[in-house]
């Protein structure tokens, strides 16, 4: 797909694929980890472009910000952007957005991808989440612990939210989050997350 275009920028065009283990996939069981890689390319000569960001996203979100955005890479001199994550339990759609390169030595349109489907099978363990925190006005540390019997680790984000904004809405400067993915984990404990987050005093 085709996203914004300059004055003198090259259209491009990109393709996202999903492999497990190097095999292309549709449906994994949970805890695999799946590769998204995106190629993009000039569609005049089908160059590879080797310079920009994409963004990797998931599709049924309207835009590709805040927790619909899954990640980001730098196109190498392959062509292409990767990163890996452990999607939880259920149907995913993503696609990948590449920014284009309107002030580089060639300039690059952005485009988007079509988008992709995953289907991660498994059994949904339940959790339970608290939240404590500690510090002075603007320097908090927010401590999320994460509860289950599951018996393997839990992978996937914490979020915080703002939840003094009534709308429900996250709101960019007072959210984080942090991925489960590599911290260690013993059945049936408790696992502690900390992360330190700068706060405005006015969003106390």
């Amino acid at each position: 797909g085709t996203q914004q275009a300059w004055a003198g920028a090259a259209a491009t065009t990109m393709t996202l694929t999903e492999t497990l283990g190097g095999k292309a996939v549709t449906t994994i069981a949970s805890g695999g980890q799946v590769t998204l890689t995106a190629a993009v390319a000039a569609v005049s000569g089908s160059t590879k472009v080797t310079v920009g960001q994409v963004n990797f996203c998931d599709a049924t979100a309207l835009s590709c910000t805040d927790i619909h955005l899954l990640g980001t890479a730098q196109l190498t001199s392959a062509g292409t952007a990767v990163l890996s994550l452990r999607p939880p339990i259920g149907s995913h759609s993503y696609k990948a957005v590449f920014a284009g390169t309107p002030n580089g030595a060639t300039p690059y349109a952005g485009s988007t991808s079509a988008s992709t489907s995953l289907t991660v099978t498994g059994t949904v363990w339940p959790t339970a989440t608290t939240i404590g925190q500690s510090g002075n006005t603007g320097d908090y540390t927010l401590t999320a612990t994460v509860g289950s019997n599951a018996p393997t680790a839990p992978t996937g984000t914490v979020f915080f939210l703002n939840a003094s904004d009534s709308s429900g809405r996250w709101v960019r400067q007072c959210w984080a989050a942090a991925r489960l993915d590599s911290i260690s984990w013993r059945r049936a404990l408790q696992l502690v997350f900390l992360f330190r987050m700068e706060m405005p005093a006015q969003s106390r």
